[in-house]
């Protein structure tokens, strides 16, 4: 039988059947005592005996190399992955003599792709005996997360944009760049942009699986504002804002009453209305704006509404 290391010994007393001499045999021995698998699988050999006067006879014996150790294998740990198509390291095996085979007998392919959930994977080794031997190991594919974002957009100057996605599984958030974001680690972030920006929003399971989108936001270079405003302190809609005026930082702008009195007007337009005149608040009602940009632009004119 063939050891560990693939390797068989015996001796001549093992070979001898009752071999005999009429004046008494002085040795026994073997043409070869020590094998291995490589011989193949039966040798022969010669058992030779010599007798005290120098005689000499032989016979042969066939060997029979016999392996009965199993191979052996070792799988990897059992691991969690988000990945879809997963790859997995095969087993390490090793023999005594050789390893015939290494068949998957349950679960998939380094590389297939696997369902959400626990797979177990099972690989048998046989030698060139046909021993053999088995193990197994689990791989959990996490559910990965989804998200959607916004359609590409425009939006004034520094005008305020609600930053809205959908998602699902999604434990955390990451919005890259983080300038002109409120707060770039929460789902729905303000935007307040100054320039053109492509957003990138990544989502993140607990399990710590991934997703991203992209949205475009595109900076509109011109001038926007409502046609009314409330100045009630309630922290809503409490200027008369104009949005994208900063590209024009020498504008003016100047607001009359229906009886044609200024009641407002500034150079520039760092702080925008509040609908009081000489620190006093001004009725609801129609007032008529003049905006004039500078750099042989029209000026703007139209009315705007205070509602109390």
């Amino acid at each position: 039988y063939l050891d560990e290391n693939g390797a068989a010994a015996t001796t001549a007393s093992a070979i001898n059947n009752n071999s005999f001499d009429n004046c008494g045999i002085d040795a026994i021995y073997l043409s070869d005592s020590n094998f291995v698998y490589t011989d193949g699988d039966s040798v022969s050999i010669w058992l030779i005996v010599t007798d005290v006067n120098g005689n000499v006879d032989s016979t042969q014996a066939t060997i029979t190399l016999v392996d009965t150790i199993a191979p052996s294998i070792a799988c990897i740990e059992n691991f969690s992955t988000c990945d879809i198509n997963i790859d997995y390291e095969l087993p390490e095996v090793a023999d005594n003599t050789e390893v015939s085979s290494l068949v998957l007998t349950a679960g998939l392919n380094p590389g297939d792709e696997f369902e959400v959930g626990f797979t177990s994977i099972t690989y048998v080794v046989t030698d060139l005996s046909g021993n053999q031997n088995t193990c197994s190991f689990d791989i959990e594919r996490y559910a990965l997360p989804t998200v959607t974002a916004m359609a590409d957009t425009s939006v004034y100057y520094s005008e305020n944009l609600d930053m809205m996605i959908t998602d699902s599984l999604a434990v955390s958030y990451l919005w890259t760049p983080s300038e002109f974001l409120s707060d770039a680690s929460v789902m729905n972030p303000v935007c307040s942009p100054t320039e053109n920006t492509i957003y990138t929003i990544e989502v993140t399971t607990e399990n710590g699986c991934k997703a991203s989108d992209e949205v475009n936001v595109t900076v509109i270079n011109d001038i926007k504002f409502a046609q009314a405003f409330s100045p009630n302190g309630d922290g809503e809609n409490d200027f008369f804002e104009i949005y994208g005026i900063e590209f024009y930082p020498n504008c003016k702008v100047t607001i009359v009453n229906r009886y044609g009195n200024k009641v407002f007007s500034s150079e520039g337009y760092d702080q925008p209305w509040d609908g009081m005149f000489k620190n006093s608040a001004l009725p609801m009602g129609s007032y008529f704006y003049i905006i004039e940009l500078g750099d042989n632009h029209k000026p703007l004119t139209g009315s705007i509404s205070i509602i109390r």
